[in-house]
């Protein structure tokens, strides 16, 4: 991992300049931020219950070492710490949702005189060893010392306040002071940026995404009362930890080591200017990555190749290696960072994109890896493409601007709106470009239905290159906006359509087959309730197969399950393909040789409907696998059964958060409940026949809080302690509860959700019994 790879280390080891004043970190950036830095919950064995809010913490190694506040994990002013902590993460693709409880992280070290700590992730959140091999997005480390009075500040955390979920603040650095908040010194950083006491441990981090500051909220007393002080910790105060801790800290700057001399690309560099289209075709160069490499400040190898290209002509690079992770990066004659690629979605490990250059010019390729100290061959293709007229498609060329004057969304954007028919399953190829402003593309489908929102597409710089399938026929609205405030210039958008639904023909050595199916009632499901159609079809290792899923009835969901014998493990799991729509088209390559099953899905349940499966292989991509046993229906589930009604008394009455027994519940039963508590803890009771000769029964219950779940067969549990009367208990510090008896005794089971004492709240939680 190496955020400064797209920043600092490339700007200034290409002799290239950036821009200081950035306010914004690029996309890719904030995306590892959200994973990079955690909320952290102590956990009191004592109490066996968490503690307080806790705060956030920046994972700083792959091996998942986090660096935070000591107050957050314990008392800065005692130096007592809790051994265990809960850590909760962010999905980046949904930053809107409340992190997930996924590890629990161990004390590890502390400073407590700095207000410093570390502790390491080393369990899953069921309390389970983490896999082997595990690794862990992380942030790198930065040079407090070298920022400047003014400088951007970008504030990453889970402040609390606004609720739960992840938030980002911006400010500059104010000023400097010494340790008693009065004096000159370099122990704190003063910053306008909004802080809360949540943020506490987050990350504070520079114009290059780099972590430099640890904030560090404090409340001092003066002569005029109380103040909040917004303070941050510079990050290299934590450097006696981290050296002692953190072999493998992902580090830039002074802090950590950089080449001793600049790498500067292979060919002379060449300012934008008119070049000769290439004339298609494919380069292959050959390389090797070692310890005669230039090494990267994180410790990777790395080679740089010049190659020149012209504005509008679309780049395919395809960077691949059998010895190590491969991870490409693309600068233009600017020194922009307009691609940087570790795995390409289907491809493996192996990166395979298309770019399209904004610049004429020389444009630097950065072959390096994913991981430090990795070595071996690669080989990369370069593919330029003819920019002439593509005879199946028909393309349109709209020309506008944004201005002053222009309508304008609620948040100050301006906009236009264009309307275009387009027919359902024929793509349709949008290019929106501007030199002007940042582009954004908003496309509405014929009932006001968004179906299309991109602000940068991947490898494009500031522009917007997708494809959209429309599900539905007639008219579209093309919504040009652009992605900040206020900004206006002129734009262009390319509108190209395909002249018939069948995709390009297979080149030379391919083949493709299309397989027409149809989800209807009755046939088989998936556990969690989509029908189901299953396709056999023998691939071979590491030969690419393009696949193509799409319907106009319904959302697809493409599964592939590699066959060893009997056994189904799923290996390609897709609802829906970036520029897609709502179709699948993905190039999956498979590790092994032999049976797959191809498993057609969709993405909702109760879903039906006509598809069409696009299949394209090599054509000499064939193998006899080994027989297998006969095998007469993979994936063959039991007959859905009908989920047994709950009475409406005992529904209603789980709704109802106060204390007490919701009443009788049936065996495959599902409800929803809440509970309020309040000084002392609060219960749901419910009873639950069991009929004899029942092999197993299962009890489960999941919440938005830490619920516990007891147990006991033939009358009420009365007392909850170590010394109660329960028969088995589920009392681990999680959002769900599991208790499974394998042939229980017929008769009543008594059954208690229960939410211990504590400041009141209410948690809704699910019950259901199997």
């Amino acid at each position: 991992m190496r955020t400064s790879f797209a920043t600092l280390v490339l700007a200034l080891a290409l002799g290239v300049s950036t821009n200081a004043a950035a306010q914004v970190l690029p996309r890719e950036v904030r995306e590892r931020l959200l994973e990079g830095v955690v909320e952290v919950l102590p956990f009191d064995a004592r109490t066996n219950d968490l503690v307080g809010t806790g705060g956030s913490g920046n994972v700083i190694s792959p091996s998942g070492m986090v660096l935070t506040n000591y107050h957050v994990v314990g008392d800065d002013a005692t130096g007592e710490h809790y051994e265990w902590h809960v850590i909760r993460v962010s999905d980046p693709r949904h930053p809107d949702r409340e992190p997930q409880h996924r590890y629990w992280a161990r004390f590890v070290a502390g400073d407590a005189r700095h207000d410093l700590a570390l502790i390491k992730i080393e369990l899953l959140a069921d309390g389970s060893p983490l896999p082997a091999g595990t690794t862990f997005v992380s942030v790198t480390l930065g040079d407090a010392n070298a920022l400047m009075l003014g400088d951007p500040l970008t504030i990453v955390g889970y402040p609390g306040i606004g609720g739960n979920t992840v938030s980002f603040t911006t400010g500059i650095i104010g000023g400097w002071l010494g340790e008693d908040l009065s004096s000159g010194g370099k122990q704190w950083i003063k910053t306008n940026a909004r802080l809360h006491g949540g943020n506490s441990g987050g990350g504070a981090f520079d114009e290059f995404g780099l972590l430099v500051a640890i904030p560090t909220f404090r409340v001092q007393q003066t002569v005029r009362g109380f103040e909040e002080q917004n303070l941050l910790r510079p990050v290299t105060l934590a450097l006696p930890l981290i050296t002692t801790h953190v072999p493998d800290a992902d580090r830039q700057g002074s802090i950590g080591s950089m080449p001793p001399e600049p790498y500067r690309p292979p060919e002379p560099y060449r300012p934008p200017g008119p070049l000769v289209p290439p004339a298609p075709g494919t380069e292959t160069l050959r390389g090797s990555l070692g310890p005669d490499s230039t090494t990267l400040g994180s410790g990777e190898y790395v080679d740089v190749v010049g190659r020149d290209f012209v504005a509008g002509v679309p780049v395919e690079l395809w960077l691949r290696s059998d010895e190590f992770d491969v991870y490409l990066g693309v600068v233009d004659p600017r020194g922009e960072v307009v691609l940087e690629v570790d795995d390409s979605p289907g491809h493996g490990l192996d990166v395979r994109e298309t770019f399209v250059p904004r610049e004429t010019g020389t444009h630097s390729l950065v072959i390096t890896s994913a991981y430090p100290r990795e070595t071996g061959n690669y080989l990369l293709d370069i593919t330029s493409r003819s920019p002439g007229p593509d005879p199946a498609r028909s393309t349109e060329t709209l020309t506008g601007t944004l201005a002053f004057g222009d309508a304008t969304l609620a948040s100050g954007e301006y906009y236009n709106v264009l309307e275009r028919s387009f027919e359902a399953g024929v793509p349709v190829d949008l290019w929106l470009r501007s030199t002007s402003f940042d582009v954004y593309l908003i496309v509405l489908d014929p009932a006001g239905d968004v179906v299309l929102e991109v602000d940068d597409t991947p490898g494009e710089g500031l522009d917007v290159r997708e494809t959209l399938v429309p599900a539905h026929s007639g008219t579209y609205q093309l919504i040009v906006t652009s992605a900040m405030p206020r900004e206006t210039g002129p734009y262009s958008l390319d509108i190209g359509i395909a002249r018939t639904l069948r995709p390009d023909p297979p080149g030379p050595g391919l083949r493709t087959q299309t397989i027409a199916g149809e989800l209807r009632t009755g046939d088989d499901t998936l556990a969690s309730g989509e029908y189901l159609a299953v396709i056999d079809q023998t691939f071979s290792a590491a030969f690419p197969v393009e696949l193509w899923l799409r319907s106009t009835d319904f959302d697809v969901r493409l599964m592939i399950a590699f066959m060893s014998g009997t056994v189904g493990t799923v290996v390609f799991d897709v609802d829906d393909s970036p520029g897609q729509g709502s179709n699948v088209r993905e190039t999956f390559v498979p590790e092994q040789s032999g049976s797959f099953k191809l498993l057609v899905t969709s993405a909702s349940v109760g879903e039906t409907g006509q598809f069409l499966l696009d299949v394209t292989t090599a054509a000499d991509a064939t193998t006899t696998p080994p027989a297998a046993p006969p095998f007469a229906r993979p994936f063959e589930p039991p007959p859905p059964l009908e989920r047994p009604s709950v009475p409406r008394e005992t529904a209603q009455r789980a709704l109802d958060p106060s204390p007490g027994s919701v009443g009788a519940f049936p065996v495959g039963g599902s409800v929803q409940g809440r509970l309020l508590r309040q000084d002392s803890a609060a219960y749901h009771t419910y009873v639950v026949d069991v009929s004899p000769g029942t092999a197993r029964v299962t009890f489960e219950m999941r919440s938005d809080a830490d619920l516990d779940l007891f147990v006991k067969h033939g009358s009420d549990i009365v007392d909850w302690g170590d010394g109660g009367d329960w028969q088995r208990r589920d009392i681990e510090p999680a959002f769900d509860a599991t208790i499974v008896l394998d042939w229980p005794d017929p008769g009543a089971w008594y059954v208690d959700v229960v939410f211990f004492g504590g400041p009141p709240a209410t948690a809704t939680y699910t019950f259901e019994v199997r």
